[in-house]
């Protein structure tokens, strides 16, 4: 990544686009929504080894970033291109990160662009005509784009609980809703994004200060308003807003990151207990099976005492990548735990489970993991158990897995063994 290059070029952009701010905002906007599935299909494709996939997603990527001037986005999607079509996996690996940090950077710096051109739309919200008029004037004037209505309640309705505007000037007295009854309904709302309202009012004794603040409002202006105090207030909404904006991009950033395990890149435990929970619900109103895959192992802490971490975390990466390209789209695989792993597999019974277990230990017997000069050999055992339509909490499966994982275990490892949990072994 070069810290040196922007993460999108906003003039040049623009002139793409004729000066057409709005057309800017509306493709950012579509980019921002589509990113994350673009994401999805890569990691995808690449545990699959689907060169061809990953090649035709990075070009894609390319020429979004284009219509941005992304040059750094740009720049790591076409070397994604050039490393699928050689068939490199592992520089293929280092690149698509590459490209996820270059995407996370332009995607914050879009959102905050189309939350500055947001906030450049501004309500007016006075029944009084002549005051309206004045506003809309100076706001214009000021460049921001103005909706303009005479009642209280249009004015609630035009502010969306998720789109802009995301500054209001709203008086006080107006027919429909009052301007303080606007701003408790406003701050009702569950909703992340901010509404920064500005309230006047010709009232300009501290008791009713108070009152419209308490009621939700963020600032105060009597009438008759000084424009340059309106623009001083205006400036410090929109810095509010925009840092409302910034926490709320910073939150799903953490978020993000929580559902993936740092190490290997599968679910991390809490998401692969988030979609186990999932399933038995809707197993049980569906009444189809679930099966669960609990995944160890075989002497793994030999690999690290003999050839060290660094080999032990190559070691896991790999096997991870093995296992997930058997399993179907439909699966989920996150990491338990140390070399432990669980995989969940919807709509599948317990014969169907242990063949997709096997295929699982298949693949990583089929030839050991090369680590610089090291060639070492992987062995998984695997435990599965099912259950089909009545509710099942989520410990009692783990536990008929983990018991059979246990059984596979004990018998050498290698192998698959199912639960029974009508057996007093798996109760």
């Amino acid at each position: 990544m070069d810290r040196d290059t922007p993460a999108f070029d906003l003039e040049r952009a623009l002139a793409m686009v004729e000066g057409d701010g709005d057309l800017l905002v509306a493709t950012a906007q579509r980019f921002l929504e589509q990113n994350p599935a673009r994401l999805h299909e890569m990691r995808d494709a690449l545990e699959r080894r689907d060169l061809s996939e990953i090649e035709r997603l990075a070009h894609g990527l390319a020429g979004a970033a284009q219509n941005f001037v992304a040059l750094d986005t740009e720049r790591a999607a076409r070397a994604l291109m050039e490393r699928s079509a050689a068939g490199d996996i592992p520089a293929i690996r280092t690149l698509l990160e590459r490209a996820e940090a270059a995407l996370s950077d332009l995607g914050d710096a879009l959102a905050a662009h189309c939350t500055r051109h947001e906030l450049r739309n501004v309500l007016v919200a006075d029944d009084d005509d002549v005051t309206r008029m004045r506003l809309e004037h100076l706001l214009t004037k000021w460049g921001h784009r103005v909706t303009s209505v005479s009642r209280g309640d249009v004015a609630l309705e035009i502010l969306g609980p998720s789109g802009p505007p995301h500054l209001a000037i709203v008086d006080w007295m107006m027919p429909g809703m009052t301007g303080i009854d606007v701003c408790r309904a406003l701050r009702a709302r569950k909703s992340d994004t901010y509404t920064y309202v500005i309230l006047i009012t010709a009232r300009d004794d501290p008791d009713s200060m108070l009152a419209g603040l308490e009621a939700g409002a963020d600032d105060f202006l009597a009438k008759p308003i000084a424009p340059e105090e309106l623009r001083a207030r205006l400036r410090a909404g929109q810095r509010i807003v925009e840092l409302q904006e910034r926490l709320i991009a910073a939150r799903e950033e953490q978020r993000r990151h929580a559902d993936r395990d740092g190490l290997t890149g599968v679910s991390s435990r809490r998401r692969i207990f988030e979609v186990l929970d999932t399933a038995l619900s809707e197993g049980a109103a569906s009444d189809n099976e679930l099966t669960v895959a609990m995944i160890d192992l075989d002497d793994f802490k030999r690999i690290n005492d003999e050839h060290g971490h660094i080999a032990g975390d190559r070691a896991l990466r790999e096997a991870c990548e093995r296992m997930q390209r058997q399993l179907r789209r439909t699966d989920t695989f996150g990491r338990y735990g140390g070399d432990e792993f669980i995989a969940v597999l919807p709509e599948t019974n317990l014969r169907e489970g242990a063949e997709i277990a096997q295929r699982m230990c298949d693949a990583l017997a089929a030839s050991p993991v090369e680590c610089g000069d090291l060639s070492l050999p992987l062995r998984v055992s695997v435990g599965v158990a099912s259950v089909q339509g009545s509710l099942c909490e989520r410990e009692q499966i783990l536990k008929w897995a983990d018991r059979a994982l246990f059984r596979a275990k004990a018998a050498g490892g290698n192998q698959v063994v199912k639960a029974d949990p009508e057996s007093a072994d798996a109760s």
